[in-house]
């Protein structure tokens, strides 16, 4: 799915030298959107759009995962920003299934939809931990298309500009659009990808 619609990419006049209107298809803008919008989720490590994820971790073995020393546990979810959260299952064997759950009131989430605490409701201790006492989370990360941040869609519109002028139309994913770009909106682009790029 792509970040933009036709029609946002035909209502941004601003870009410059880059015939909007008449010059390129439906099915060539499309190309081109579809394009940007696979090179730059590259670049980000992650999707943007809305994902749904299940992911398990080993608590105290990682940064993903861990007991501080208030003794509260610290969900790190590699892919964000967290939107929504289905369910948070705890074991502590390999033997247990994952009937354990946290309710919705046991946990919160950081401002910036990054980081699920359990503060005081959790089975863990911070010296504790080890491949069999784990967490589980279901979630949704990514933002949906009414949601979608409007630096996210500059960037793939200015991409998906560099796309066509380049001659890369039907061509999904090829290049690096980037390369012919103007100093300014390479620093746009590139800023834009810093912000949302997945860490490891």
């Amino acid at each position: 799915m792509a970040v933009i619609t036709i029609a946002e990419y035909k209502a941004a006049h601003i870009i410059v030298d880059t015939p909007l209107d008449g010059t390129f298809s439906d099915n060539d803008i499309q190309a081109a959107i579809n394009g940007a919008t696979a090179w730059f989720e590259s670049q980000l490590y992650q999707p943007v759009q809305q994902t749904a994820h299940d992911d398990v971790y080993n608590v105290n073995q990682s940064d993903w995962c861990s007991v501080d020393t208030s003794w509260c546990l610290n969900i790190y979810p590699p892919y964000f920003p967290v939107t929504t959260i289905d369910a948070i299952y705890w074991r502590l064997s390999p033997t247990d299934n994952w009937s354990n759950q946290f309710q919705s009131t046991d946990w919160s989430l950081s401002s910036d939809l990054r980081v699920v605490k359990i503060p005081f409701a959790n089975p863990f201790y911070p010296s504790d931990g080890g491949p069999f006492q784990q967490a589980r989370v279901v979630y949704t990360s990514g933002y949906s298309d009414l949601a979608m941040p409007a630096d996210v869609k500059q960037s793939v519109i200015t991409l998906t500009a560099a796309y066509l002028k380049r001659g890369y139309v039907g061509e999904t994913g090829s290049g690096t659009p980037i390369s012919i770009l103007s100093p300014y909106d390479q620093k746009m682009v590139s800023d834009t990808i810093d912000k949302y790029k997945r860490r490891f």
